[in-house]
């Protein structure tokens, strides 16, 4: 069974015995999969996902204010069919604390955010069940809670898990953690973890999917870049796998660079053939540079620190590696 698989059947399933853990390199696309699962299980009646980045989160305050204000966006924003305000006036009639906060507020309130900006957070209660909108009706959902970037929290980890063991155990909140559990050395997080979670999967992807996913969705700047990426899926899966970096945020940041060269490209009317070798060898030269083996010689200009790491890139040819090209994804 694959991981979205085993998401899905974590969440569905009407017995609850502690949290999962999804594990993973950095960048390896667990928040991707993650989002992905969210969207199809929050387009179905009878469960909403939330999910919140602990990324910097300092205190227990803070990361209860984010979790109540992506639960209340939920319930609100959820297929949107209707606007924000017929929304916010339907819920007063259903949610007496929203009403008493919000009712003297609304006619004035420049938007959304404005009267979010009250301490209505205070009286929000996580439960297991919210009531929420769904294709323009107020109904009830089972609450699951994802939270991701677990390790870049910077709160203690035994404390932290303390409490996403509150949600999951004394709440019945359905619960995820996303984190790169080889970033946390921390012994005591490891004897606690056991308490807290009650498995934890490894996420193995299939890159060439998850590629050809990003290239389907990619929202294109300049005109004909999308098409452009998907004709020439082989050489991005292949240079991505030649990198052996694994790491899905540096293939697309990558694609969105280039984009930009591909801009230049076509305006100057170059002859596009060899356009995608110029694509090969700039991935090459970025997945180096991210991983601090392509560097500026003093003498002899821009070389990979080390020799065999221009070898691994079967296709690599030095007259596609344009000095322009090298300058920019070397210097930044």
């Amino acid at each position: 069974m694959d991981l979205k698989s085993e998401l899905i059947n974590f969440i569905k399933c009407k017995e609850n015995n502690g949290a999962i853990l999804v594990t993973g390199k950095w960048g390896c696309g667990k928040s991707y999969l993650i989002r992905e699962v969210a969207s199809e299980i929050n387009l179905q009646s009878e469960y909403m996902v939330v999910m919140i980045s602990l990324f910097g989160i300092d205190s227990l305050a803070s990361m209860e204010k984010k979790l109540k204000e992506n639960i209340f966006g939920g319930r609100i924003l959820q297929n949107n069919t209707s606007s924000i305000l017929d929304k916010l006036a339907t819920w007063k009639k259903h949610i007496k604390s929203v009403t008493s906060v919000m009712g003297e507020y609304i006619p004035v309130a420049k938007g959304i955010h404005t009267a979010l900006s009250l301490n209505m957070y205070d009286l929000i209660n996580v439960e297991n069940k919210v009531q929420c909108f769904h294709e323009g009706k107020l109904i009830e959902k089972i609450l699951v809670l994802v939270f991701d970037d677990f390790e870049r929290c910077k709160m203690d980890h035994v404390d932290l898990l303390g409490v996403i063991n509150d949600y999951s155990e004394n709440l019945g909140i359905k619960t995820i953690i996303v984190a790169d559990e080889s970033k946390i050395q921390d012994e005591k997080y490891k004897e606690f973890k056991e308490k807290v979670i009650s498995r934890t999967v490894r996420l193995l992807p299939d890159f060439d999917t998850i590629i050809t996913g990003i290239l389907k969705e990619y929202d294109e700047t300049v005109e004909g870049y999308g098409s452009f990426l998907r004709e020439n899926i082989g050489i991005l899966c292949q240079v991505f796998d030649e990198s052996t970096e694994e790491n899905l945020r540096i293939f697309k940041t990558f694609i969105m660079d280039f984009e930009r060269a591909y801009d230049v490209w076509m305006n100057n009317k170059v002859p596009p053939r060899q356009l995608p070798s110029v694509l090969y060898a700039f991935g090459a030269m970025y997945f180096e540079v991210k991983a601090s083996r392509y560097k500026k010689h003093d003498k002899y200009g821009y070389l990979f620190t080390d020799n065999k790491m221009c070898k691994k890139y079967n296709y690599l040819t030095s007259s596609y590696m344009l000095e322009s090209l090298k300058y920019w994804v070397a210097e930044g």
